[in-house]
This record gives structure tokens, C-alpha cells and sequence, in this order.
């Protein structure tokens, strides 16, 4: 069915995709890229970034957290409730503190 192969890849694209500003002339474009191996990482309580440098087109992935051998290097997926995260990414954070009820 077409529809079920159409959700499966629009699924794959929104729970992984990153937002990057993309120069176009000169102004900057919201773009969703994906990025190989950049959607491994789990999200965490951690600082983090990434950036994409067109000059060299590439896509740079910064956490502040410090791991031993052996520990799990996580990113920060941003601060959201866990609706969103559920909706954007398919699991909830325990005691999440930007949780809402509306």
C-alpha cells in the first residue's frame, strides 16, 4: 500500500531529521537533513549542539558531557514536553521537568 510506505518514510524522516540553516544566496534556509549515524545518539539530560558548516559541508555534532570508556555519549534533543516527545520521537523522559498539562 502506498499510504503505509508514504507514513513509514514521512515517520523516518520527522523522528530523525535535523534542522540546519542552509545559505542561499544571501540569506540563510531552514532545511531538514538527515544526518548517517548523527540519529544514534539517545537524547539526555546533557549540554550539546550541532552545526552545519557549508563552507566544508559538514555536519558537526558538540556535547559538553564528559564520558569514560564505556559510558553512552548522549545529545540534548531540546527541551519539550512529553507529548512532543513522544509525537516527535516515540518514547517519554521519566520526571521530565518541561512536562505539561494544558
Amino acid at each position: 500500500c502506498l499510504c503505509r510506505q508514504f507514513t513509514w518514510g514521512f515517520a523516518t524522516v520527522f523522528s530523525r531529521a535535523f534542522d540546519i540553516d542552509v545559505p542561499r544566496g544571501a540569506s540563510l534556509r531552514r532545511e531538514r537533513v538527515m544526518a548517517p549515524l548523527a540519529d544514534l545518539f539517545n537524547h539526555g539530560n546533557v549540554s550539546s549542539s550541532y552545526t552545519f558548516a557549508a563552507d566544508s559541508a559538514q555536519f558537526q555534532l558538540v556535547t559538553h558531557q564528559v564520558a569514560r570508556t564505556g559510558e553512552e555519549v548522549l545529545l540534548n534533543y531540546d527541551s519539550k514536553s512529553n507529548a512532543d516527545f513522544l509525537f516527535q520521537y516515540g518514547f517519554v523522559v521519566p520526571d521530565n521537568p518541561s512536562d505539561e498539562i494544558t
